[in-house]
């Protein structure tokens, strides 16, 4: 589904011979590998591997533009007191497992040392962006609660550093995770404050905006968006470079979004050949709202052009 491989390589003769069959081979593949090992299929023993492939498993989801199933796989919630609730248990079983693994607390990690601790962090951290992200995009409730959680399993950097040692790692990897869980922060708050209330606030936007603004200065060097201008990376440097800065932009959009829309709304209803006049904040936040759209538009059309974009990739769709 995502495979982006050199073209002309060995790898790219494979993948479009793949292609060129008569039946969808992602599809096929992803059947065999339910029929093969579903965890669904004992849900009271799932284990920490059962998590991680609810999570591919929505992730696919995504992929092949199935959100509804991408939601259930995930997180999604349901009532328990309803014959619903009661009849479809395996819905939203990637995040209900985690939680029953302890994945969302701090206290369960003095357990685990070095590589194990560091995957389960990961592991937890990836299910809060992915839930962060389908809740912006579905316009549903998010099945992570920050309440509920320990800031050491989403902040890495606030956690004693002997704690989490572990095997040295790219950096645009795990720098990039830490970039995401910050982005995914702030589209938590922003749907929670303002699309939960439904109404458009200056002051609660200019708030949000203050968490926003040290965002820049904490990503690392080797994900800055320029870095994937006109420079020679690898197609993984470039994938974390663009998905790190497309749900930075995302939530910039998501918080300035209704004050383009209110803009808009009101220059429609203005007089024509009115006077000009000084930029009102709602102004501003609408320019911003515009500048991150087609920053979006240019990051993706940068990966497109370097031959490392997938075409299925659903967080760039």
């Amino acid at each position: 589904m995502l495979a982006t491989p050199v073209p002309g390589s060995a790898d790219d003769a494979i993948i479009e011979r793949l292609n060129a069959r008569q039946y969808d081979q992602a599809e096929l593949f992803f059947q065999s590998a339910k029929c093969l090992a579903d965890p669904l299929t004992d849900i009271e023993d799932a284990d920490f591997w059962s998590v991680q492939a609810l999570l591919l498993m929505s992730v696919y989801m995504l992929a092949v533009s199935k959100r509804n199933a991408a939601y259930a796989y995930h997180g999604e919630k349901r009532g328990l007191g309803t014959l619903a609730g009661l009849l479809t248990p395996a819905t939203g079983m990637a995040v209900r497992s985690a939680i029953a693994l302890g994945l969302h607390r701090e206290e369960p990690m003095v357990m685990f040392r070095d590589a194990q601790l560091v995957l389960r962090c990961n592991l937890w951290r990836s299910l809060f962006i992915l839930d962060r992200f389908l809740a912006a995009s579905l316009g549903r409730p998010t099945a992570i609660s920050e309440d509920d959680c320990s800031d050491a399993t989403l902040s890495l950097p606030h956690a004693p550093a002997a704690a989490f040692a572990g095997p040295a790692v790219n950096p645009s990897h795990s720098e990039g995770v830490d970039a995401d869980v910050r982005s995914s922060r702030v589209i938590g708050v922003i749907l929670k404050k303002v699309y939960a209330q439904r109404r458009v606030n200056l002051r609660t936007s200019q708030d949000i905006v203050r968490r926003c603004l040290p965002w820049p200065q904490k990503l690392h060097p080797t994900l800055h968006w320029r870095q994937a201008v006109g420079g020679r990376i690898s197609a993984s440097q470039g994938i974390a470079i663009l998905h790190v800065n497309l749900l930075y932009c995302h939530a910039v959009v998501l918080l300035t979004r209704p004050h383009f829309l209110h803009v808009v709304q009101a220059d429609r209803s203005g007089a024509p050949g009115s006077a000009p006049r000084p930029m009102s904040r709602m102004e501003r936040f609408s320019e911003v709202c515009v500048s991150a759209a087609y920053h979006s538009i240019a990051m993706v059309h940068t990966a497109y052009e370097g031959h490392y974009l997938p075409r299925r990739d659903p967080f760039a769709m």
